[in-house]
């Protein structure tokens, strides 16, 4: 009987130490969290998560750490955990729009859609909030008449913000794939540099020349002064390197302005909607 009483006692013990340790661990990651330190605060919630798997507050935390410190697809784990234990129809609103944020952040625009779509419209707040979300999609997807649509339905919107934003999208499609990433990378095929030189690059587009001109003009030098094959062997890679880096750089380039035209057209749509 005794050494029951004793086993008995130091279980109670020991999940008491547990207990308390996982409390610790739960304030020191919060505290990391709050901080910004989210690289340090995943242990953490990492140590709470192995001993409690249904602990969603801990879960999320979890979840939101990883998608601050760019780790997706485990982000997306986490997520999709607490979508599957939770029965509560607005929590799971909640981590469909957290999942769909980080397709967003991945740029896989078409998986962010197709989660946002699973959003259950149980108040006006989620209904809007859906409408908000297919518009950003719709952006970055370059469907920007479906993208107006869905902003001109949210009930928040004055008169005014939806005049602006019959506006803002009048020639949107005109000003945000300037410079075409395709149009760009084709100049610099033909001509190094001036696909850097069309995207408004100036300084990327007459390095680009420089270096493949400079190139072409070693390699007839020395094919001429000792043999083509001496030139080939000499100064081709280097000539390749350059010509090849010029027509992704052009590309790259263009894709970036275009990248940053919609962040700053989103940026707009944004003041908007928050008024």
């Amino acid at each position: 009987m005794k050494n029951w009483i004793i086993y008995t006692t130091s279980i109670f013990i020991s999940l008491n130490a547990v207990s308390q340790k996982q409390v610790n661990s739960f304030d020191a990651a919060i505290k990391e969290f709050n901080s910004g330190n989210y690289e340090l605060s995943i242990p953490y919630f990492k140590r709470i998560a192995f001993f409690e798997s249904n602990n969603i507050t801990n879960l999320k935390y979890l979840a939101d750490s990883y998608q601050k410190t760019r780790s997706y697809d485990k982000a997306l784990v986490h997520y999709s955990l607490i979508y599957n234990i939770v029965v509560n129809d607005s929590i799971k609103n909640e981590v469909i729009i957290e999942m769909a944020k980080t397709y967003i952040l991945q740029e896989k625009y078409n998986y962010a859609k197709i989660e946002v779509l699973n959003l259950k419209e149980i108040n006006q707040s989620f209904i809007d909030r859906k409408n908000y979300y297919l518009s950003i999609i719709s952006f970055y997807l370059n469907e920007f008449e479906d993208s107006k649509k869905h902003l001109l339905v949210i009930s928040s919107l004055s008169d005014s913000s939806k005049k602006f934003i019959n506006e803002l999208f009048k020639n949107v499609a005109k000003t945000q794939l300037i410079p075409n990433p395709k149009v760009a990378s084709i100049l610099s095929m033909i001509i190094p540099g001036t696909g850097q030189l069309y995207s408004g690059e100036f300084k990327s587009g007459i390095n680009s020349f420089l270096l493949t001109g400079t190139a072409i003009t070693v390699f007839t030098l020395i094919n001429i002064r000792y043999s083509f094959l001496d030139a080939i062997l000499g100064v081709f890679p280097y000539y390749q390197r350059y010509y090849t880096g010029g027509v992704i750089n052009a590309q790259n380039i263009a894709e970036n302005k275009i990248k940053m035209k919609k962040v700053e057209t989103l940026k707009k749509i944004n003041e908007i909607i928050l008024k």
